[in-house]
């Protein structure tokens, strides 16, 4: 009973985000809407997701991965998703050569350029 609970809330919520929101987008659909006072919050959370999402999972390439700041402690993050959208949209001003690019792989690079991780000695 409480999975075909839940099987019909996923259906129903599916049906309600539009076709256009699943959709993925380019970097500069997404640009647009962190540019837009009425997609700021689609846009924070685009971009608090994927940096959850990153914090997760490894790239493998260095230079794919990104170190944003974090405190003294090495454990809390030392700026906001607020910020993160602010890095975004300087990237998407600096490089309208590359907003073809799928939104994730432009967060991505965003990300990797503005905080770029150091290679450990043991690191070739």
């Amino acid at each position: 009973m409480k999975i075909t609970y839940l099987f019909v809330l996923s259906g129903l919520i599916a049906t309600l985000i539009s076709p256009q929101a699943r959709a993925a987008l380019t970097a500069e659909e997404l640009v647009k809407r962190c540019e837009s006072v009425s997609s700021i919050s689609y846009c924070e959370g685009y971009i608090a997701g994927f940096y959850d999402g990153r914090t997760t999972s490894d790239y493998g390439k260095l230079e794919l991965m990104s170190c944003p700041p974090t405190d003294r402690t090495g454990e809390k993050l030392a700026v906001s998703y607020s910020q993160m959208v602010l890095v975004f949209r300087k990237w998407a001003k600096d490089h309208p050569e590359k907003l073809h690019y799928a939104d994730w792989v432009s967060v991505r690079e965003a990300f990797a350029d503005a905080w770029p991780c150091k290679r450990k000695p043991s690191q070739k």
